[in-house]
C-alpha cells in the first residue's frame, strides 16, 4: 500500500497524475481513478473523476447541497460518479492489473461512505499494488481503520517518488 499524503490543496492529486505517468511509461498496467477539481473562474463548484487509463470524465461532487445524496461538505456525491469509481475498483480486482490508483480516501470513507466498501475489497482482494491519496489529518486514522500494513508514504513535497517504484 502506497499512501500520497498531503494537505487541502497541496498537491495530492499532481503527484498521483505523475505517478500515473511514470507507471505507463514503465509499461505497467494501471487502472482506477483521480479526481480533477471543476473550478468556475477560481471558485471550486466541484470534482469529476478521471478513469485510469481510459481518461472518461465522470461528475462526482457537486456544489448544489441535495439531502437526498450523499454529501461532504457542501457537496452532493453523484451517484453515478460514484458508481463509476466502483466499477473501476471491481475492474482493477479482476482484470489483475499492477496498480490500483484511487485519489482519495478520506472522511467520506472513515465513516463507512463513498469508496469504503469496495476500497475495503481491494485490501482483501487486489493481488497489485494500491495507491491512495489521503489528506495528512487522516493519514493514522486510515491506516487504522483498515489496519493497513508495510505502508509507504510519499509527501506531495517528495519529487522524488520513483525510488518508491524500484
Amino acid at each position: 500500500m502506497i499512501i500520497v499524503k498531503g494537505d487541502k490543496n497541496q498537491g495530492k492529486t499532481t503527484q498521483i497524475k505523475k505517478i500515473i505517468s511514470y507507471l505507463l511509461i514503465n509499461n505497467k498496467s494501471v487502472s482506477g481513478f483521480y479526481s480533477e477539481k471543476v473550478l468556475n473562474f477560481s471558485k471550486v463548484v466541484g470534482y469529476d473523476i478521471v478513469t485510469i487509463p481510459n481518461n472518461e470524465t465522470f461528475s462526482f461532487l457537486q456544489l448544489e447541497n441535495n439531502k437526498l445524496l450523499q454529501t461532504i461538505g457542501p457537496f452532493s456525491m453523484d451517484q453515478f460518479g460514484l458508481a463509476e469509481g466502483v466499477i473501476r475498483i471491481k475492474k482493477a480486482i479482476i482484470d489483475e492489473v499492477d496498480f490500483l490508483i484511487i485519489d482519495e480516501i478520506g472522511k467520506l470513507e472513515l465513516n463507512n461512505k463513498g469508496w469504503c466498501v469496495p476500497f475495503e475489497k481491494a485490501i482483501n482482494e487486489f493481488k497489485g499494488e494500491i495507491i491512495i491519496s489521503v489528506r495528512t489529518d487522516f493519514v493514522e486514522q486510515v491506516i487504522k481503520k483498515w489496519t493497513l500494513k508495510n505502508v509507504q508514504i510519499i509527501n506531495t513535497s517528495e519529487i522524488e517518488f520513483k525510488t518508491v517504484f524500484n
